[in-house]
């Protein structure tokens, strides 16, 4: 049965505060989008973002060249009614489609103003929402070798015995670090190396558990040993 504290971890939302929440937070965001189906319209790393206007309503002048501005309906002949009539139907479908896709930007604009310190927000204050992730990115996401840097250390620095700490919320904690270790492919996970980190730091909590599995590591790898 999943801990609460895990369960915890898992459930709270990210709140971009600065750089080092950019990654997950962001993720956050385009889980949001994708769901809503309008990502590659807020897409930060696009260059080439679509954009959907609001449909344009048809008019009778649209179907019949030179009626005068007030003109209705009743001066269209059969050909240029149905013309009319094709193209306001045109039009309720593509005007439902522009709600919907509106509605979507509310809840994602929502959403970012919600998860994101005030501080922060004054970035992109005044522009379209389909700005606001490249705005907030190129103002505070960390450069490559800075998040490197930060994921290493974060790792490094769960592997001292949790003290006064929850061992549920240390080890979610630590996962979380490794995944990122991973992601980021850095030497301190690579090969079993995290395996025996991991082991040797539970090894002052449940020393039953980590002779049993140091024996199992080692067994695995003696039989990979040409």
């Amino acid at each position: 049965m999943e801990s609460s504290s895990i369960k915890l971890l898992s459930t709270t939302q990210v709140i971009l505060s600065s750089g080092p929440d950019w990654k997950l937070w962001i993720n956050q965001i385009r889980t949001l989008a994708e769901c809503h189906q309008i990502w590659e319209y807020i897409d930060p790393d696009s260059e080439n973002r679509p954009t959907k206007k609001a449909p344009t309503e048809p008019t009778i002048q649209m179907v019949k060249e030179n009626a005068p501005a007030d003109a209705s309906i009743t001066i269209l002949n059969d050909d240029e009614y149905k013309t009319y009539e094709r193209l306001t139907k045109q039009y309720t479908i593509n005007e439902k489609a522009h709600n919907k896709h509106a509605t979507a930007l509310y809840a994602i604009q929502t959403k970012i103003n919600e998860s994101v310190v005030v501080a922060l927000q004054y970035y992109y204050t005044g522009k379209p929402v389909c700005e606001w992730l490249q705005i907030l990115r190129n103002a505070i996401a960390p450069s490559d070798q800075n998040r490197k840097l930060r994921v290493a250390a974060q790792y490094n620095r769960l592997l001292s015995p949790p003290r006064n700490q929850n061992i549920d919320v240390w080890m979610a904690s630590f996962l979380l670090a490794y995944n990122a270790a991973k992601e980021e492919k850095l030497p301190d996970v690579s090969g079993d190396r995290a395996v025996h980190n991991f082991l040797h730091v539970v090894s002052t909590l449940q020393p039953e558990f980590t002779t049993y599995w140091k024996q199992k590591v080692q067994n695995a790898l003696a039989k990979n040993k040409p």
